[in-house]
């Protein structure tokens, strides 16, 4: 059984461990230098930044839990935009990771389904996320779901250069 809340300060170990697995778990073969990735995950899911973030009122993280277990996350930051995405009233989905070994129960969709039931309460009109380019089961996912692919860039991690995407969605489009 499938159970999501509002994560909150207690929740930082859980999700710092959820980050590294999942993110290792989708992400590791792209790394010509596994230092790279290393020091990546070292930043990016340490505990001393997750604590901080889980602080930030523009920050709300969802956990999953299947049959109790911790299996996933999702995290929004609200009121966030960047030079590609321009309107007001924008928020960033930021993160849904879940466990490998979960990903078929369906806990994407429903962390999904969540997050979007908030932030339309919250009167957001457009959300948007970066995607790995070689992601194609996200990049799936979220078509799905109706983001549409706006604009590309790409960004160093350590030494290497990756290329994502940039897809979005328009609330009074698409609700779930």
């Amino acid at each position: 059984m499938i159970n999501i809340r509002k994560a909150d300060i207690d929740d930082v170990i859980t999700i710092s461990k959820l980050g590294r697995i999942t993110f290792s778990d989708t992400f590791e073969s792209f790394f010509n230098d596994k230092n790279d990735l290393l020091d990546y995950l070292e930043d990016i899911f340490s505990e001393k930044r997750i604590h901080d973030s889980i602080l930030k009122a523009e920050s709300i993280y969802w956990i999953a839990f299947y049959d109790s277990i911790p299996v996933g996350y999702a995290k929004v930051k609200l009121d966030f935009t960047s030079q590609l995405i321009i309107p007001p009233n924008t928020c960033y989905l930021d993160k849904i990771y879940v466990v490998k070994k979960f990903i078929s129960k369906g806990i994407g969709k429903e962390l999904h389904k969540i997050l979007m039931q908030e932030i339309i309460a919250l009167k957001y009109q457009r959300i948007w996320l970066s995607v790995l380019k070689e992601n194609q089961n996200a990049i799936n996912f979220y078509h799905k779901k109706g983001y549409q692919i706006i604009s590309q860039y790409s960004q160093n991690i350590g030494s290497q250069k990756f290329d994502f995407f940039v897809m979005a969605l328009n609330l009074d489009e698409k609700a779930t």
